[in-house]
């Protein structure tokens, strides 16, 4: 445990949290414990894994389960912006090692050794995989989109102005995402910022 604590120690920051005087103090990032309430800043490495209880931010998220916490900022998670002069709030989940970067870390570092040795006691005869396009290419494209009409998909359409019901479709790709402006461009998940684009 103290390998992970060491690695995930050196990522530390600079933290604004209250205190019980009722005052906000700036402290270490390894100065702090779950319950802690803290001041999100732009431009921030999130030292720990924290829910937000006020406030929205954007940022590219570390979240190696890829879930659906919507309001959790993971240790490692970059804050792009903290929020339209808005405070921005969140409560200290897990610390060092128990955060999802250090669980991470303590796996890669001290992996369950396995029952089954693959390299022994298998063989594999024809091994075959496909990368095109992940290996070659860093940006996502916007193809197209394919509207419904009476329960039935209809053809792709390239551009979303020429699509059936258009105005609707329109609205609903220009509305329907979490996409912001930070510096006079467009962040956010890369699958919202095509679509919003391709919206003109």
């Amino acid at each position: 445990m103290g390998i992970v604590m060491t690695v995930v120690v050196l990522g530390a920051a600079v933290v604004n949290i209250w205190t019980q005087r009722s005052e906000w103090r700036v402290l270490s990032s390894p100065d702090i414990a779950p319950g802690d309430l803290v001041k999100v800043s732009e431009n921030w490495v999130v030292p720990c894994d924290m829910a937000i209880v006020k406030g929205t931010t954007v940022a590219e998220v570390f979240d190696p389960e890829k879930g659906s916490k919507k309001h959790t900022l993971f240790a490692g998670t970059h804050v792009l912006s903290s929020g339209r002069s808005e405070e921005i709030l969140a409560i200290v989940q897990t610390t060092g090692a128990h955060t999802t970067k250090g669980q991470l870390i303590q796996s890669i570092l001290f992996p369950i050794p396995m029952r089954c040795k693959y390299n022994e006691h298998l063989k594999v005869g024809i091994f075959c995989f496909d990368k095109t396009g992940t290996l070659t290419m860093h940006c996502l494209d916007f193809l197209g989109v394919q509207p419904v009409n009476n329960s039935r998909f209809t053809p792709i359409v390239d551009d979303v102005k020429d699509a059936p019901s258009s105005e609707e479709l329109l609205y609903a790709l220009a509305t329907c995402h979490s996409v912001d402006s930070l510096e006079d461009c467009l962040v956010g998940n890369e699958v919202e910022v095509r679509m919003f684009t391709a919206t003109g």
